[in-house]
């Protein structure tokens, strides 16, 4: 068994998975995923807290069950239970494997099972042996609702544009906010000038959790359209099956964003993405941004 220990939002939830489900097929084993961190209400002031959200997706996995975290997380009471645990802790293979660094980490493809993944795993590095069968994976068991299809008419009719812009807990949770921060408008500027040098009459659809500051930040001499509230009812898994259907990306330092254009199937698909990917430095971009996506 590979046990993957979710945490964070759909995007990094979508690199958690993919990254278990490519070391789950390699030693073939079935692959479980443990909720507690997501459950866990008892965070600290500045703490964002997620729901499983991978249930939107035909997805290979099933929930951990209580024993199966325990498994790998005994959690000793007695005195007696304490010696034993770390005796075995001391005699027994490792259980728990915790990603190392914040980059790739060469270490987690070769992991034997039974083993718990715990880490942000986001590097298509992670995956890429499997992405073909990732891919089909990926499938959306929802479908759109009524209030969105005539978007997504509009996406098909031509060289759509998908155009991400993350706001909300980066701009306004200081811990977020110092880590990652939202990208400048600049940014947006100047890749709608490289999509332009390379596409005719591109249409642009902007996808936000703050459409109200989209609206006023972008120029009305492009040609754009606004995803908001009202066609997906809010609900981000309708966002990113509209986003995932367009042809062309432009998206920021966001793994909701980065799930969106990686799950477009255009294979002349042209992805913007930034260059820095975090306000701090701490974040390396090297690799979260595939070789065939441009940075900016």
């Amino acid at each position: 068994m590979i046990l993957i220990r979710l945490m964070g939002g759909l995007g990094n939830q979508l690199f958690q998975y993919a990254a278990g489900r490519a070391l789950a097929l390699r030693n073939r084993a079935p692959l479980k995923l443990d909720l507690t961190l997501l459950e866990d209400r008892m965070g600290g002031e500045h703490a964002v807290y997620r729901d499983f959200e991978l249930g939107a997706f035909l997805i290979e996995a099933e929930l951990a069950t209580v024993d199966e975290i325990r498994y790998f997380n005994p959690e000793p009471i007695t005195l007696f239970e304490r010696i034993g645990h770390r005796l075995k802790k001391a005699i027994l293979p490792q259980r728990v494997y915790r990603e190392q660094g914040r980059t790739f980490d060469p270490t987690i493809p070769e992991l034997p099972a039974p083993m718990c993944i715990v880490g942000s795993l986001q590097s298509e590095r992670y995956f890429l042996p499997i992405s073909r069968q990732l891919r089909e994976e990926l499938t959306f068991r929802d479908t759109l609702r009524d209030t969105a299809r005539p978007i997504a008419t509009a996406i098909d009719a031509g060289e759509s544009v998908a155009v991400h812009v993350r706001r909300g807990d980066y701009v306004t949770n200081p811990h977020y906010s110092a880590l990652l921060g939202a990208v400048e408008p600049d940014y947006y500027k100047r890749a709608f000038t490289y999509i332009e040098s390379r596409l005719t009459n591109p249409q642009y659809f902007i996808f936000s959790d703050d459409i109200s500051w989209c609206r006023q930040q972008f120029a009305s001499d492009h040609s754009l359209t606004f995803v908001d509230a009202e066609a997906t009812g809010g609900a981000a898994i309708q966002d990113l099956m509209l986003m995932s259907s367009c042809r062309h990306f432009i998206i920021p330092n966001s793994t909701f964003g980065w799930w969106g254009a990686w799950l477009g199937k255009d294979p002349d698909k042209l992805v913007i993405a930034p260059r820095k990917w975090s306000k701090s430095g701490q974040l390396d971009s090297s690799d979260r941004i595939p070789e065939s996506w441009h940075q900016l």
